[in-house]
């Protein structure tokens, strides 16, 4: 197959916690946000956002499909660690 020209790393993220049901007050006093990582290639970058794809497709005319797309807004990133493609 072959190779493409993006960067491969790993993103690390914070998303929102929570639920719908019934909460005490120690429930409440522990939640936290949730800390994620998703691993990829960054298909491009602003200052405001990161947009990532987990896969891809080489199509028979040259071009790529991407699978998996993932837009980041920059204040839930925590850390981007770059990766050997």
């Amino acid at each position: 197959m072959q190779s493409i020209k993006f960067e491969k790393v790993i993103i690390y993220w914070q998303d929102i916690n929570g639920g719908d049901a019934w909460n005490t007050k120690a429930d409440a006093d522990n939640l936290t946000v949730a800390d994620c990582c998703t691993i990829g290639y960054i298909y491009s970058e602003t200052k405001s956002c990161i947009k990532t794809f987990a896969t891809y497709s080489i199509c028979a005319d040259g071009s790529i499909d991407y699978g998996d797309l993932v837009a980041f807004p920059r204040g839930c990133v925590t850390k981007i660690e770059r990766l050997d493609n």
